[in-house]
């Protein structure tokens, strides 16, 4: 900037006054002609050289001919000059700087300056942009352009014979230049404006400044136009939040009004308060001449809305385009062109004299705009037509490129195509998402397309909305990049190599192996480059030495200028074959950039081969390479990948010790990645001779690859080049004789050595210094299984389970049914009988039913073993869930199967994906499905039915809370029941950055836990941080629940995925997690603590069977009416047509309570779902609540459970561990929904009392050992008798003795009864739940030893604070019930005693009661 305002303060010093223009150069003005490609009506030889044209761009303002800097053409009759900008631009001015010595400068008076596209007749045909006036010795003339638009720029000078000597041509931009790729934002958008004139072109509507139409005459049409009025605006919504790079408004070109948009404000922003005026400024229109195009540069200024003002006046707003240019996009580093070659298919072929226009053309890697000849496709003249490639498969797409065609005819008919990318062929892929629109009709014209990494497999460009021609020269869809991946290896590196010819030259025979020297340099002439002669087609192969997966090829071009363009259109063939050189085998890439010095990377995405070949096809030309460089694939954690390593024992061939520690083996899997010998975290043998290092597995596994940690201090990184990684059984020799995994190249000090195993299997890694003394260090070693491994306890869910598929072959065997998968016989030879297998289907599958919904952890296939098949399975995937729809095609997908070697076993990672059918099929094609043996692994241990999420809602809290710009990420939002793993939906809980931060969540009473269950964050950036977190379970809370028992450890850590860890009935009030021994962000998605589930009692009884029952309302159909007591009919039939089932209509928070007639602690809530397909999922989040109180229908009564599986038919559980009431309700909360329940039953805890069972306890006389008191508080015996059920020892309701041994209580019933039932309530206090535990219910007649004689009833093992222990007495008779606690000393407390009768109490109606419904009539 500060030198172009410089140039101009010289400018204004050389001019003589009124010679230059007034017009100074724009901010951000850049010269467009600096070194670009010149050309000029014929070239002067004199002493100097060559005056090429070239010269007058060359950067030099030198004038003196004699020093070689100014281009001068012969004696030429109207002499030319001309330089091609290389694409179309807004120019403001040229500059033109004449010779200074004494001889000529007066030849370049008259010369006039032209601008446009044209090439016709040197580009005289483009319009005028000034003349040369000042012909003085060394002046700079500068001739105002004022935005004309063009390409080429030329200098002639006209009417006369003369020599034309330019000693610098510097063409100055209008400001900015658009960014390639830039896109017209406002093209169509809506817009408004402050008001609109109405005259004889109709209504000037906001519509036409963006219309695409920048014909500045107003009585065309085409342009907007305010009345006159105060502050006139005009406003364009460009849908959403863009970065806008300029805004180019084009200016009426009628006389009349154009001083009118002088100071006219262009704002961008996201408000439209006060019309978007009061949002930032990007800049002012200051040129006011008819019909310029002004260009106001925003450098990215962001906003949904661009508003022009013309302030503080009053004004008519006249606009007859304006055009909102994006930020543009780049193409990324390594971006392929995905479309090369590539089938393609249009809406209708074209057919003329140069052939079928067919749509192949249009990915055939020409870019020749000459539809002559030959390279266009084209179709037929019709309503929006279509042109479609298929990418081969879903590819995140970076751009699209698309070249118009060049000759005159017809390159306005892509005007507003539009580009579609997506995986949807219908409707010819016109409704996948839209990449963007093409603005740029100009011919020969790219068009770059952004697309922002937009997903798809297919690319589709459609012109909308009217009849046309779809004309496309070439088509190019760049891929979003690939970068080598971790660990990859290059595998040409001082391979064999052979070449189509060999030049001899200065630097010798250039032989096919310099391009694989290990040497980048790039100079020819320090003979590192290959170099073939001049040949038709030459090419260059290297022999890998066996078949390899390549992940991308890089390629060095030489750095001089005289050649290095040679390379342009080079491709790269992988594969097996060497026939015709290579060049037969499958193409990977083509190279781009010809430029100077440049490092092409090709991505091969995997593909196979032997064989690299490089090929200059269709063309004689020279071939030379620098360095070519093969990586591969290398290899990267497969999903579910752990460390086998971590913590395992580990020894080495000695220990050094530097006088203050040891360096032990140990450290060297401790977990600890720091590279920094003395902060202790690096094991070092002394100085040994071949040095080594092994861990113990523990037990053999499938190595994927071994990550070494280098130290990080400068002394000592070359130490480990050249170690060796052995995997295998035996520790004969210390490991060193088991098979080699890989060799330790890389040893820049911190670094991370990936060495890849592929599957290589043994119990024992080491690592060996072979052939030298050394010191063997190592700061951390990860050995990565081959993806997941089988968690403890994982069990086989498939093995015997029903199994179906598409079809089954008859074979000699007998039929290959699909249940030979499950039949527990891994062999997997087809003609023992032992394998299923599918006809020739369309899309085979094969699925099994699991019984009901898992957790699975993973799939193992086993594939048929003869040389005959196994390439079938290729491409086969692993759906599981809940749906058999399709057959289960459309449930989530686990993975897909990549390894079809014979006798493979693929192990699919499922991370704990759920459902209650896995489906393998083979999608997209013809095939037989052959599977010998199915195996699906369950998440370690699975939730047991009627399991609940005891932490749902529940309390948690957390070492501390993370807050940014989108929220405070508390600690309930891991206990909400989202599992949405996406960082950005708000339903993650995290802490700050702490030193072992922890998470608790508090159950509200004791349980017993099945597993915890944790979702993890689904972004790419964090997945590690939950590796190693512990789960606690107890009663404590001292130390935030960390010295409570660990359940178990994290050791997944794949972004989205679901730990399980199991907890085998641990019991606790008190679920901690917390991450040990290092500083980190603890974030949990969701975290899910399943309960031991419960069983239906011994004796337990429907306690809902036919009672009084009610609902929100009512619906009606063709079954009559679907009412409430239809759930407690007895009748388990899900099919709601068979009239068996309860409906609401659809209410908000719908309701159904039934009535058990009397308080009753009840066990679980069994809950029958409608069979049909049409509704299962209604249910979901149903709250089950059990109380005594009516109000608001129950709702508010104590929380049961709540429904989670919604599956059709499927019977959900809720256990309600003795909690006690009168009414249960479910409820939907939160939602308008329908409530539909085709049977409830409500069992009751153990035996249940008879319908009108008396409680004879109450008010009787009562004693006990001894009567606590607490001041004057006296918590007599009789306080458990007296019908009160507050469980809170503060509100005085409860008995309570001294700390006595064998504390007792007893109760006089007046004379024998028989009894059914004893039910006592806890005290509700956290202090004293567990003081009941083992108490002991005594029935008799006898008083003897306080009635601890008499038979035994029951005893109490219930221990949770507020429960209600049930205890069934079966008609034991007596006069005196007894409670006891044994063989200890103790408090004994009870809150409430109910001694229920076997009889039947009198009639409500005798006590003077009504029967009449709480819910009324």
């Amino acid at each position: 900037m500060a030198l172009l305002w410089c140039l101009w303060m010289v400018i204004g010093i050389l001019a003589e006054p009124g010679v230059s223009q007034d017009c100074t150069p724009t901010p951000g003005a850049q010269n467009l002609a600096l070194q670009r490609t010149a050309n000029q009506s014929s070239t002067y030889e004199d002493n100097t050289g060559i005056s090429v044209p070239a010269r007058a761009v060359d950067g030099k303002r030198d004038g003196y001919q004699d020093q070689g800097s100014c281009s001068h053409t012969k004696l030429d009759r109207e002499p030319w000059w001309s330089v091609d900008l290389g694409s179309r631009y807004s120019v403001s001015m040229v500059i033109v700087k004449n010779r200074e010595d004494k001889c000529c400068w007066e030849r370049l008076k008259g010369a006039q300056i032209y601008v446009g596209d044209s090439q016709n007749y040197h580009e005289l045909n483009n319009a005028i942009c000034g003349t040369i006036t000042d012909p003085t010795a060394g002046s700079l003339s500068t001739i105002c352009c004022n935005g004309l638009e063009g390409r080429y720029v030329t200098i002639v000078i006209p009417g006369r014979e003369e020599y034309l000597s330019l000693c610098e041509v510097e063409v100055l931009s209008q400001g900015c230049t658009p960014p390639p790729g830039a896109q017209n934002l406002a093209l169509g958008r809506p817009a408004n404006q402050s008001s609109t004139l109405l005259d004889k072109t109709g209504q000037a509507v906001p519509g036409r400044a963006v219309d695409g139409n920048r014909d500045g005459k107003f009585e065309v049409g085409s342009c907007s136009h305010t009345t006159l009025i105060r502050e006139p605006w005009w406003n364009v919504d460009l849908g959403r939040r863009y970065s806008v790079s300029m805004v180019i408004v084009k200016h009426g070109e009628n006389k009349c009004c154009g001083v009118r948009l002088k100071g006219a404000e262009i704002h961008v922003g996201d408000s439209i308060v006060n019309h978007g005026k009061d949002n930032p400024i990007c800049g002012t229109i200051n040129d006011t001449r008819p019909g310029s195009l002004s260009t106001i540069c925003c450098d990215g200024l962001e906003g949904r809305y661009v508003t022009i003002v013309i302030p503080g006046r009053s004004e008519y707003l006249t606009l007859c385009e304006v055009e909102v240019l994006s930020q543009g996009c780049s193409q990324p580093p390594w971006a392929q062109n995905l479309a090369l070659g590539r089938p393609a298919t249009q809406s209708s072929t074209h057919k003329d004299d140069t052939g079928k226009a067919e749509p192949g053309r249009a990915v055939d890697g020409n870019r020749d705009g000459n539809y002559k000849q030959g390279s266009c496709s084209l179709t037929k003249l019709e309503n929006e037509p279509w042109w479609n490639v298929d990418l081969g498969s879903r590819h995140s797409v970076s751009m699209v490129i698309v070249k118009n065609r060049e000759d005159e005819c017809c390159w306005e008919r892509l005007k507003g195509a539009q580009i579609h990318v997506g995986d949807s062929l219908a409707n010819h892929g016109k409704d996948n998402p839209l990449c963007g629109t093409i603005t740029n009709i100009r011919p020969g014209s790219l068009s770059t397309v952004c697309c922002r990494g937009l997903e798809g497999h297919y690319v589709t460009i459609v012109i909308p909305d009217r009849e046309e021609y779809l004309t496309l020269c070439e088509v190019e869809v760049l891929s979003q990049g690939c970068a080598p991946p971790p660990g990859a290896q290059n595998l040409a590196l001082r391979r064999p190599a052979m070449q189509s010819s060999t030049i001899r030259d200065f630097t010798g025979e250039a032989v096919s192996g310099r391009a694989v020297d290990g040497n980048r340099e790039g100079a020819y002439d320090q003979s590192s480059c290959s170099h073939t002669r001049f040949d038709t087609e030459p090419w260059w192969s290297v022999d890998l030495g066996s078949r390899r997966s390549v992940s991308l090829v890089i390629v060095k071009n030489r750095e001089e200028e005289c050649c290095a363009e040679r390379l342009k259109g080079a491709q790269i063939h992988v594969g097996n074959s060497v026939a015709n050189g290579g060049r037969r085998n499958p193409i990977c890439g083509t190279i781009t950039d010809p430029s100077p010095g440049s490092v092409n990377t090709v991505c091969c995405n995997g593909l196979e081969g032997r064989y690299v070949t490089i090929v200059i096809p269709g063309r004689e030309e020279f071939l030379t390479l620098c360095e070519v460089e093969v990586l591969s694939q290398g290899c990267i954690p497969p999903p579910g990948a752990q460390n086998l390593a971590l913590g395992r024992p580990a020894n080495q061939s000695s220990t050094y010790n530097n006088g203050t520690a040891k360096a032990e083996p140990g450290r060297a899997v401790d977990g600890n990645r720091d590279g920094k010998f003395e902060l202790g975290s690096c094991s070092q043998s002394e100085l040994d001779t071949e040095p080594w290092w092994t861990v113990d597995l523990g037990s053999r596994h499938s190595i994927s690859m071994v990550i070494v940690k280098h130290r990080e201090d400068e002394c000592c990184g070359g130490k480990l080049k050249g170690a060796q990684i052995h995997v295998g059984d035996s520790l004969v020799n210390q490991g060193e004789d088991n098979p080699l995994c890989g060799t330790i190249t890389d040893h820049r000090p911190g670094s991370l050595s990936t060495i890849c195993c592929s599957g290589l299997e043994g119990r024992y890694v080491t690592i060996v210094i072979p052939g030298k003394t050394e010191h063997l260090t190592l700061c951390e070693v990860e050995v990565l299984s081959q993806g997941c491994i089988p968690p403890p306890g994982a069990q086989n869910l498939a093995l015997g389970r029903p199994a179906t598929q598409s079809s089954s072959v008859e074979h000699k065997t007998g039929q290959a049914e699909p249940g030979r998968a499950v039949d527990g016989n891994r062999d997997g030879k087809f003609e023992l009988g032992s394998c299923s297998q599918t006809k020739n289907d369309l899309e085979p599958w094969w699925s099994v039913d699991l019984g009901r919904r898992y957790s699975v952890s993973m799939v193992i296939v086993k594939n048929r073993e003869d040389k005959c098949c196994g390439e079938r399975l290729q491409g086969a995937e692993i759906r599981v869930g809940d749906s058999l729809v399709n057959h289960g095609k459309d449930n989530p997908l686990c993975g897909t199967i990549t390894d079809p070697s014979p006798g493979s076993l693929n192990s699919i990672c499922c991370n704990g994906l759920e459902g209650h059918f896995v489906t393998i099929v083979i999608p997209g094609r013809m095939e037989q499905l052959t599977l010998c043996e199915v195996e699906v692994l369950s998440q370690s241990c699975a939730p047991p039915p009627g399991a609940q999420n005891l932490a749902l809602g529940c309390p948690a809290i957390q070492s501390s809370t993370f807050e940014d710009w989108t929220d405070r990420s508390e600690a309930g939002k891991a206990v909400d029941g989202k599992r949405s793993g996406l960082w950005e939906q708000g339903s993650c809980s995290q802490t700050e950055l702490d030193i072992e931060p922890w998470w608790t969540v508090d159950l509200g009473s004791r349980h017993s836990v099945s597993v915890v269950i944790v979702k993890h964050l689904e972004e790419e950036c964090c997945g590690e941080r939950l590796k190693g977190a512990q789960i606690h379970v107890g009663d404590s809370l001292v130390n935030h629940g960390k010295d409570n028992p660990i359940c178990g450890t994290i050791t997944n850590t794949v972004p989205g995925s679901l730990s399980t860890v199991c907890c085998n009935g641990w019991q606790g009030r008190y679920v901690t997690i917390t991450i040990p021994g290092r500083a980190e962000h603890l974030t949990l998605c969701e975290v899910e603590v399943l309960s031991q589930s419960c069983a239906p009692p011994p004796g337990a009884q429907n306690l809902a069977l036919g009672r009084l029952a009610n609902q929100s309302s009512t619906f009606e159909d063709e079954t009559g009416k679907a009412v409430a007591g239809r759930a407690v009919d007895g009748k388990h039939d899900g099919k709601f047509e068979q009239g068996s089932c309860s409906l609401t209509k659809l209410d908000i928070e719908p309701w159904w309570i039934v009535d058990l007639g009397r308080r009753h602690s009840i066990s679980m809530v069994i809950v029958k779902h409608r069979e049909d397909k049409c509704c299962g999922e209604r249910l979901q989040g149903a709250q089950i609540r059990v109380g005594v109180s009516r109000m608001n229908h129950g709702k508010h009564n104590p929380l049961c459970g709540t429904i989670t599986d919604t599956r059709p038919g499927s019977i959900s559980t809720i256990c309600c561990n003795r909690l006690a009431g009168r009414y249960v309700t479910i409820v939907i909360p939160d939602r308008e929904e329908y409530l539909n329940l085709c049977e409830v039953e409500v069992l009751s805890q153990g035996c249940a009392p008879p319908l009108m069972a008396e409680n004879l306890a109450l008010y009787r006389p009562a004693n006990q050992s001894s009567t606590y008191q607490n001041g004057t508080e006296i918590a007599l015996a009789g306080k458990a008798v007296d019908g009160k059920h507050d469980g809170l020892w503060k509100d005085g309701s409860c008995s309570h003795t001294n700390l006595d041994t064998e504390p007792w209580w007893t109760v006089d019933l007046g004379s024998r009864h028989s009894v059914s039932v004893v039910i006592v309530k806890h005290t509700e206090d956290e202090c004293c739940g567990d003081r009941l535990k083992g108490a002991q219910i005594h029935v008799g007649d006898s008083l003897v030893n306080h009635g601890k004689h008499n038979p035994i009833c029951g005893v109490i093992t219930a221990t949770e604070p507020g429960a209600t222990s049930t205890i069934c007495c079966n008609r034991l008779e007596g006069r005196y019930v007894s409670i006891i606690i044994p063989d200890r000393a103790e408090h004994l407390t009870l809150c409430e005693v109910e001694v229920l009768s076997q009889e039947c109490a009198p009639p409500l109606v005798a006590a003077g009661l009504s029967l009449t419904p709480f819910w009324g009539p």
